[in-house]
């Protein structure tokens, strides 16, 4: 593939290094790679090579545990946030506002934590019965 031209990434500040397929047209292989008349094209992004070493590092065997970790400890929380809090984004702006958002939303997630735990271990054990 050679270089072609370098293009505005869909509105984001970087320039993506676009490279198309020169020998297409004889190509017996060409409809199986692309439907495009012109060939295939493929671009390039600024951060290619660091996407490439970040999936290097998570092939090694002790990065591999720390993502199972990681997906047992920390992920079923960014999930109860999107989808039971129904927090997807921001709705404030500058980086202090946004942050605090964050903390709030964090806090939210902490004290539900909290009352679950508390809830479990008071169940049946208040004679009142002000814990259930």
């Amino acid at each position: 593939m050679r270089f072609e031209r370098e293009q505005n990434h869909r509105g984001k500040r970087y320039m993506v290094k676009v490279y198309r397929c020169q020998g297409y047209e004889g190509c017996g292989h060409r409809w199986e790679c692309s439907k495009n008349k012109k060939g295939r094209t493929i671009g390039v992004s600024p951060y290619h090579l660091a996407i490439v070493n970040q999936l290097e590092k998570q092939k090694q065997a002790k990065n591999k545990a720390l993502l199972q970790r990681r997906k047992t400890m920390v992920e079923p929380v960014f999930g109860t946030i999107k989808q039971v809090l129904g927090f997807r984004r921001c709705t404030v702006r500058g980086v202090e506002n946004v942050r605090a958002q964050w903390f709030l939303i964090c806090t939210a997630i902490n004290l539900r934590k909290i009352y679950l735990r508390w809830r479990d271990t008071c169940a049946g054990i208040c004679p009142v019965g002000i814990c259930a």
